[in-house]
């Protein structure tokens, strides 16, 4: 596993837009229902399944922002992210993402914060 990045606060909130674009696909939706019809929620049975079902958004994402592809590129975002838990908007996207990676069908009104483009 290679060195973490180390993300600004601004770069972390534009990973996770990505990362809920790519969530919110249709394919990436239809592909979650099948797998929940068979192994359940992922927040009740998470499965190797789950698991490689999500690479698919992640290792198209994470690359680009310097963490590794796979599970070791998983955790190196997670570690460089827990530094901004003490963040509001961070915290929110957060709790985006995991309902989009946990639920058959996004609710419609779900506004995902996009990042600022002046960076505040």
């Amino acid at each position: 596993m290679s060195s973490s990045p180390d993300l600004t606060l601004q770069e972390v909130l534009d990973l996770q837009a990505e990362l809920y674009d790519g969530f919110s696909e249709p394919e990436f939706q239809e592909a979650l229902r099948e797998l929940e019809a068979i192994h359940g929620k992922a927040y009740r049975n998470y499965t190797d399944d789950h698991t490689k079902l999500f690479l698919t958004v992640q290792n198209k994402v994470l690359p680009r922002y310097g963490f590794d592809k796979g599970q070791a590129g998983v955790l190196q975002m997670l570690s460089v992210g827990a530094r901004y838990n003490d963040n509001e908007e961070f915290c929110s996207n957060r709790a985006l993402l995991n309902e989009a990676a946990a639920r058959f069908q996004l609710a419609e009104d779900v506004d995902f914060k996009q990042p600022d483009p002046s960076g505040m």
